[in-house]
């Protein structure tokens, strides 16, 4: 799990392809935009994946040549225990790749396809057939309209929904998707995106309003409206939208969904997961395996997460020496040094007591001294 890392690039596959049997969990996302090519000539080793996050991927010079693309690399992609598909930005998906990764891989519940403009209402279609999908992100996609919503209106397990940049979509089909908003068996939605979409305006903010279940939405960028209407993230947020539009509250605000958990808001930069809260244990120095205190310095490796006392038994001894996380071998440095301290007290010198000097000849001709 290597997230935002804009130095790592493509080569890593080349790293990645002896352990790809074993891999489970690949996360990418913000790294430098990779060759789809050799990206998923590695991936399609790759039988037991269940969570893939991709940086922006674009087509290679040999694909150019050959006329191939996004359609072999979706056909040879085999996981079929494939729960979570993050893409930053792929400009060569079209509906027909769509189609086989819905064929391939069922299990899928979270799919997030950025910036694609390739696609239309046919892969809302193919995605909406999902029978375990709850967190949908289309943003970008232009190609998208009203009869995507119209598709998504029977998936009945989403619950978050980023149309982002869907420059389509009319207010008169969004305000019927909203209708269809947890009446079964519509989408029981708590998260909805439309930023920059500029056919939507004050009827759509009424519309998603009177919805009791939507904890989190956004309109930043559509037709001008009240501030506090344009994003609201959780209940109070709500109803100040409500209030700003002139109209009542609704009543049921903050129920429990059909899975009898809190209808917790959803966020796409961030979404949690729905867990018993647990104590936490204490870190463990992997150097002098004793236990880091709340009140002592420790460091934190970049890449694996793994913490380290910051001193110079520890931390900054290994990474003076070693370069290297101690854990999973990452490069890295040791912090760079405080300056100590200025000591309030004057130091005190004790003089040296005055001894007199022997005297030494000049020359060879002076006599000694007695």
């Amino acid at each position: 799990w290597i997230p935002e890392q804009k130095l790592l690039g493509e080569r890593c596959f080349q790293f990645l392809r002896r352990h790809a049997p074993r891999l489970r969990i690949l996360h990418l996302d913000g790294c430098k935009p990779m060759c789809g090519d050799l990206a998923f000539g590695v991936l399609h080793l790759c039988d037991n994946l269940e969570s893939l996050k991709l940086p922006a991927l674009h087509v290679g010079e040999s694909g150019k040549i050959l006329g191939t693309g996004t359609s072999r690399w979706c056909q040879g992609l085999h996981c079929p225990r494939l729960r979570e598909l993050c893409v930053d930005a792929w400009a060569s998906l079209e509906d027909a790749g769509v189609q086989m990764l819905v064929r391939q891989c069922g299990l899928l519940h979270t799919v997030w396809l950025r910036q694609a403009p390739r696609l239309s209402d046919d892969s809302v279609t193919y995605l909406a057939s999902l029978r375990h999908l709850s967190s949908l992100c289309l943003s970008g996609n232009a190609g998208l309209t009203d009869q995507s919503l119209q598709e998504l209106a029977s998936a009945s397990q989403l619950r978050c929904l980023d149309l982002s940049g869907c420059r389509q979509l009319t207010e008169a089909g969004v305000v019927k998707f909203a209708d269809s908003i947890a009446a079964p068996p519509g989408p029981r939605l708590t998260s909805l995106r439309l930023d920059a979409c500029p056919h939507l305006g004050r009827a759509v903010a009424e519309a998603l309003a009177a919805r009791p279940s939507l904890d989190r939405c956004s309109l930043a960028g559509c037709r001008p409206m009240p501030e506090a209407v344009t994003a609201w993230v959780d209940g109070q947020g709500h109803i100040a939208a409500c209030q700003a539009l002139g109209m009542e509250p609704p009543v049921a605000l903050g129920l429990v969904d059909g899975d009898g958990l809190p209808a917790a808001p959803l966020d796409f930069d961030n979404q949690p997961t729905r867990v018993a809260p647990v104590q936490e244990e204490a870190v463990q120095c992997a150097i002098c395996m004793d236990d880091i205190l709340t009140h002592e310095a420790m460091w934190e490796c970049p890449v694996c997460c793994n913490k380290l006392h910051d001193s110079e038994d520890c931390a900054r001894g290994w990474l003076r020496l070693r370069q290297s996380c101690p854990t999973c071998r990452a490069v890295a440095w040791a912090p760079p040094d405080e300056p100590a301290a200025a000591n309030p007290f004057r130091a005190f010198h004790v003089p040296a007591a005055s001894r007199p000097r022997p005297i030494r000849a000049l020359s060879a001709d002076a006599p000694e001294s007695r």
